[in-house]
């Protein structure tokens, strides 16, 4: 299929608008638990593969044993769900999400310790300049929420674990299904900790909990259509406009308007994006 840049950027911007608002839905919840939290969003998702699964008449469990690096995309993607999750609960919706976005630069490190990618020195400085956004984000010592914040970068880490993992798996397991081997273990994993830990959510919690999968599952969507349309390397750069989106609806929904320094930090790290997505 030929390459179509604008339906590609249009869906990058779907799919980064999917994500923000997922995280003010997370952001928004109040008491409910970070477990309940994860597993409704990933039951709504593993509702939504499944149909496309049934619908295939594939069968996902002989992949999980044919293949042990499912588990540890499913392991490595659960964490960083969790983590995220616990960060937007305790952070600035924006910034939060900006912790997140570190995620590709950790793709670059372990793409080259484990599948033997080449990095550049380009790649290499884009790094550096995205650390020093971290550390000015995080602005330790300032009264700032220290632990949130370093679940935002943790969460990274994992999540850039799982998409190590995926690219491994390119070619091997169709998306679809990675996803809901995913959605089915983060589920399963969840269940006895909402059985002991839950509660009942009102009309308007129930809501945001179902916006969380469902605005999830959009994002995930809309970010395969942007990479069918065009290679990756071209687009991924669009998906930072979550953090945009994010600002916008955290300063408008609770006035979370960020500090000068964290907003150094932001810039830091978009340009540590730019300098990596021109290397691609």
């Amino acid at each position: 299929m030929n390459d179509n840049i604008g339906k590609a950027i249009l869906w990058m911007t779907v799919s980064a608008l999917g994500f923000a608002l997922m995280g003010a839905a997370v952001h928004d919840l109040g008491n409910i638990p970070l477990a309940e939290t994860v597993f409704s969003r990933n039951l709504i998702i593993l509702a939504l593969t499944g149909v496309v699964v049934i619908r295939k008449r594939e069968n996902p469990f002989t992949i999980t044993l044919q293949n042990r690096s499912i588990i540890l995309r499913s392991i490595s993607g659960l964490c960083g769900v969790s983590l995220f999750f616990y960060a937007l609960q305790n952070l600035p919706l924006a910034e939060a999400t900006l912790l997140n976005k570190l995620s590709p630069f950790v793709v670059v490190l372990l793409a080259r310790m484990f599948l033997g990618e080449p990095t550049s020195r380009k790649s290499i400085f884009a790094m550096v300049i995205a650390f020093c956004g971290t550390i000015l984000v995080i602005n330790p010592g300032s009264g700032y929420s220290l632990v949130p914040a370093l679940a935002g970068v943790a969460s990274a880490f994992f999540a850039g674990a799982a998409y190590t993992i995926i690219r491994s798996l390119k070619g091997k397991i169709k998306p679809h299904l990675i996803v809901f081997i995913f959605s089915l273990f983060s589920t399963l994993v969840t269940l006895p900790i909402v059985l002991l830990t839950g509660v009942i959510p009102n009309s308007h919690q129930l809501l945001l909990l179902l916006a969380t999968g469902v605005f999830a599952g959009l994002g995930q969507y809309a970010l395969t259509k942007a990479f069918h349309y065009s290679p990756a390397g071209r687009v991924s750069l669009f998906s930072y406009l979550s953090v945009l989106f994010a600002l916008v609806v955290g300063v408008i929904l609770w006035n979370e308007v960020p500090g000068t320094i964290q907003i150094a930090g932001g810039v830091l790290i978009l340009t540590g994006a730019v300098v990596n997505s021109f290397e691609k």
